[in-house]
């Protein structure tokens, strides 16, 4: 410290940790850092327990010159001493305090600990709390229970070593969402109670659904579209969760208020009877409807990513095998709805012998939904005058024209169509754009280059936006719908030369009136107009040539050729049988499935093992064949693609797959499985659950086993392994599984434990290597413990039963624990003696088993009705049982009320006999109050027992030794009753 214009060594002097008759010194230097001689005087401090040694200074001390001073301390008790030291430097004097301080701990401890935002996925996760010791002596520590089941402590207690550090490890199980905000108290020696704040926040990892507005998308409306066509929609797909997620997009088929194809325009009773026609599938029908891409994907914390949805109705569905020519579908509206949901483990998953693979059982999947509506229109274009034109006839190189009209009746969406080009025929314009309800008249010209009857159907294509299977994000103007519309003409030769003023290439024009006029005569001038439809002109020339190359004409008689009615009823007679050996056909490949699915597809094991001297045959080129689907038919579950969402609602099949096979892949193709990397989308056809296995309440040195459940709906094999880092699941075994595809297979979990208290801790498992999740493990550990059906137990009298066998009754143990309990009755004795026995009186209780234990009392006039056993359980608990017992209602009386000894000799004995006779239910016991109520008489017995229905004789001794007269009473005393009386008189007389 520098002041005026000298340096000290110290600026205030501590002594720490000091003890009673110690001393303890310290060196002050002051140095003269000024350009001038100064004087410089320490002088003493007014402390008796400081004491300051400096030599006497006259003279000033020259620049750069120092002098010292020992500061010493010395006490004879431990006490905390202040005091100053006071330097003159010429007429200032400077200050230096001196302090000196026991020795003593110091703790101090972090006050808060944060364990911010986490996931709730059934990790252990730890904070560490500092306990410093800035003392000279050691230091304990204490802290209260945390009220939250949920967190662990440890240690509680302990002790902090001088100048240490003290680490507290906080554990917290993220099983469920919270918001923790724990006050903890903690107590530290030599110090006040200070309260350390826990708090954390867990959370779910959620999905969140937003437009590019920023506003949370629930429901997207993709308007109307043609049947054919496609709609595109996009979204943002938010990770609102501090780590990563894997998440896929899941369709909702059974969701309440979903509806695929419905005419909501209808009546309730049309509706139905609808319905009832409608024969297909709609979980392969909605398949095709919605297109997502991406459908999976990683989200890294708090970002996003944009989803395109793709909307395409469908005129008809898949499973509907034909459709009429003439059919226009229907209006149809679909509500369906699409689930964004994050991959995780199993929350709830059934027993082994019910497990379900069915993606709906993954309840424990934190999931989003959206909505999505739209309607799928057909294309209603309404031609006229007619649907048929007939052109009638018309001269080679002339043409005739016909007016028609397009009218878009669709009231929703615009038509954008082209006519195909067709030879012999013209329509002007041949493309163009129809509002909804706007009308086009179109002129259609015939101009036949060729001479007979020509038939046509002219084509019109309409073009609108549809998306390709392989990029269902990108839509392209495509043709998506056609109609035809039957042309028929007939070109015949004209008999007379046109006229002279005839212009070549003039035109005639004709209305569709005049055209079917009057006709008739020309057809005569010409023989080729008598051709069937089915034939024309040019057809005829290759059949009718002669030698000289002639042209030849058949002619064919109207009268013995079919008609339109009877081609067109033909045709339909021969579509029919077509359909019906079609559908002969595809249930007879039916049955031969479900023939050859039970035959083979079951689980009779027949005895084989794998890789037992067995070999694949190997398959030639004409061996490989090749599946053709029957047309018509869809999968019952379409296979998962990229841009495709999985169906929900049609769980694959699977099986259960021999347990301990295969702990580690064996084959090549295993191996190669066993190696692959899995998308999200495969990784939700797994299933390994419950993420929670909680053994309940076991006991110490106990084991039990539960199941972690595994369902591989994949097509392929995959690994799963088990990190068991914690001693208490060291006797799980095997902790690696091959499961085959569409298998199930479980590992079981075998926990033991030598330390009592609750176990929360997280184990992890591994997919192929590659992809890891956690599992919670719970058990609240306890000692063995036994229970009483009854604490008190009242023993009351059996009928028939003798007295020697005293009064009985039973008391029952349960052991509702996973563990054998030993136990032992011990009785507690007391200055009135024990009258009760219990047998056993030790043993073992199995698990979840009981065992009864008889009590009995030993019944008397002196025995005590009360009386207390411990049950003592080894290593366990101790309950007390308090015995009572229960008299009946006692009906005792002598028989005769009076006893005489008339003229008794002197000194000669006389025995007389007194009867107490037992009239009521129960047995009496009795005790003879004053056996010698008369010098010289005594009373045998003098206690004893009445049996029900008995009595018992009281023999009366008497032996006088004087001469006197006496009458007397003898009292006899009945448990449970008032005493008896018995009157005893007479005279004793000299013989």
């Amino acid at each position: 410290m520098d002041i005026l214009g000298v340096r000290t060594s110290h600026s205030e002097i501590i002594f720490t940790a000091t003890e009673p008759r110690q001393t303890y010194r310290t060196t002050l230097t002051v140095l003269n850092i000024s350009s001038i001689s100064k004087m410089v005087n320490v002088r003493p401090s007014k402390s008796k327990l400081f004491r300051i040694i400096a030599k006497k200074n006259n003279k000033k001390i020259a620049p750069g010159v120092q002098i010292s001073v020992i500061v010493e301390f010395s006490t004879t008790k431990a006490v905390d001493a202040s005091g100053v030291c006071n330097i003159s430097i010429d007429e200032d004097i400077i200050t230096i305090p001196l302090h000196a301080f026991t020795a003593a701990c110091d703790l101090s401890v972090d006050r808060e600990v944060d364990f911010g935002a986490v996931v709730a996925d059934s990790r252990v996760i730890f904070k560490e709390i500092c306990v410093t010791n800035d003392g000279s002596l050691s230091g304990r520590f204490a802290i209260a229970s945390p009220r939250n089941q949920f967190m662990t402590i440890l240690p509680r207690n302990g002790t902090v070593q001088p100048k240490d550090v003290f680490l507290i490890k906080v554990e917290l199980y993220t099983y469920q969402p919270m918001v923790l905000d724990e006050m903890i108290k903690m107590r530290l020696e030599d110090a006040e109670d200070t309260v350390v704040k826990i708090k954390g926040n867990i959370v779910v990892p959620t999905l969140d659904l937003f437009d590019f507005s920023g506003q949370k998308v629930e429901c997207i409306q993709f308007g109307s579209a043609f049947y054919g066509t496609s709609k595109l929609e996009q979204i943002f797909v938010y990770n609102n969760s501090p780590e990563s997620i894997n998440w896929v997009t899941l369709m909702e088929n059974d969701a309440v208020g979903s509806e695929v194809g419905t005419d909501l325009s209808l009546s309730s009773e049309a509706f139905l009877a609808d319905k009832l026609k409608e024969d297909f599938r709609t979980t392969a029908y909605t398949s095709d409807l919605i297109a997502c891409q991406p459908c999976e994907g990683i989200l890294n914390p708090y970002s996003k990513i944009i989803v395109t949805l793709c909307f395409s109705p469908k005129e008809f569905p898949a499973t509907k095998f034909h459709k009429k020519e003439d059919e226009i579908p229907k209006f149809r509206e679909y509500a369906l709805y699409v689930r964004f949901e994050t991959v995780r483990s199993c929350d709830i998953f059934p027993s082994q012998q019910k497990l379900s693979n069915e993606s709906d059982g993954r309840k424990g999947q934190q999931r989003v939904e959206v909505a999505l509506t739209g309607i799928g229109c057909p294309v209603n274009l309404n031609i006229g005058p007619v649907s048929k034109f007939d052109f009638t006839e018309c001269f080679l190189g002339e043409k005739v024209n016909v007016k028609g009209t397009l009218r878009n009746d669709s009231p929703l969406l615009p038509l954008n169509f082209q006519f195909r080009q067709m030879a012999h025929f013209r329509v002007t314009p041949a493309k163009g754009d129809l509002k909804p309800g706007q009308s086009m008249e179109v002129v259609i010209s015939f101009a036949a280059h060729q001479l007979g009857k020509v038939e046509i159907n002219q084509v019109i294509d309409f073009f609108g936006l549809v998306a390709f299977p392989n990029n269902p994000v990108e839509l392209k103007m495509e043709l998506f719908h056609q109609i035809k519309i039957p042309f028929t003409g007939v070109c015949n030769s004209p008999v007379k030369k046109p006229k002279a003023n005839h212009m070549p290439g003039k035109e005639t024009d004709h209305s569709a009136e005049q055209m079917t006029g009057k006709i008739s005569k020309m057809r005569e001038l010409s023989p080729d107009t008598l051709l069937t439809g089915c034939e024309s002109v040019y057809s005829r020339k290759k059949k009718n040539k002669s030698a000289t190359g002639m042209k030849h004409h058949t002619c064919v008689d109207s009268e013995y050729t079919y008609d339109e009615k009877e081609v067109e009823a033909m045709k339909a007679r021969k579509k029919y049988y077509e359909w019906y050996v079609q559908g002969l056909r595809i249930r007879r490949l039916q049955k031969e499935d479900h023939r050859e699915f039970d035959e083979f597809n079951n689980a009779v094991d027949i005895g084989i093992r794998p890789a037992e001297g067995l070999r694949s045959p190997k398959l030639s080129a004409k061996d490989i064949v090749h599946e053709k689907f029957v047309t018509g038919i869809c999968a019952a579950v379409p296979p998962i693609r990229i841009r495709k969402l999985r169906v929900k609602g049609v769980p694959p099949l699977s099986k259960p797959a021999e347990f301990g096979l295969n702990a580690v892949p064996s084959s090549l193709q295993e191996e190669m499985d066993c190696n692959l990397t899995l998308t999200p989308q495969q990784l939700h056809q797994i299933f390994i659950g419950p993420s929670t296995v909680d053994y309940g309440i076991v006991c110490v040195h106990s084991t039990s086993t539960q199941n972690l459940n595994i369902v591989n709906n994949l097509a392929t094999h995959i690994l799963i392994e088990v990190d068991t880092v914690c001693v208490e699941l060291r006797e799980s075994s095997p902790l690696s599984q091959v499961v085959p595809p569409m298998s199930t297979a479980y590992l079981p979990l075998v926990f033991e434990s030598i330390i009592k208290g609750p176990f929360q801790k997280s184990i992890t498992y591994r997919i192929n290597n590659i992809h890891f999740g956690r599992i919670l493990v719970m058990a609240n550990v306890v000692s063995v413990e036994l229970e009483l059906s009854t604490n008190e137990l009242v023993l009351s009298p059996n009928y028939g039963l003798l007295h020697e066998s005293g009064m009985r009754t039973t008391v029952r143990l349960y052991n509702r624990r996973n563990h054998s309990a030993q136990f032992s009755w011990i009785p507690v004795l007391t200055e009135e003696g024990m009258a009760f026995f219990i047998r056993p009186d030790g043993g073992v209780v199995d698990a979840f088993n009981d065992l009864e234990c008889e009590v009995v009392w030993h019944a008397s006039f002196f025995s005590p009705v009360k009386g207390d056993f411990d049950l003592m359980v080894h290593e366990g608990n101790k309950i007390r049982l308090k015995c009572a017992v229960e008299l009946g209602h006692i009906n005792v009386h002598f028989v005769e009320n009076r006893v005489l000894f008339n003229s008794a000799a002197l000194n000669i004995s006389i025995t007389k006999i007194a009867v107490i006779k037992n009239q009521g239910q129960n047995h009496a016991y009795f005790k003879v109050n004053n056996e010698n109520c008369v010098p010289g008489m005594s009373v045998i017995p003098t206690h004893g027992v009445i049996p029900v229905g008995g009595y018992t004789c009281l023999n009366i001794f008497f032996h006088p030794t004087t001469i006197f007269k006496f009458d007397t009473r003898l009292k006899v005393d009945i448990r449970n009753l008032n005493m008896l009386k018995l009157r005893v008189g007479g005279s004793v007389i000299q013989p």
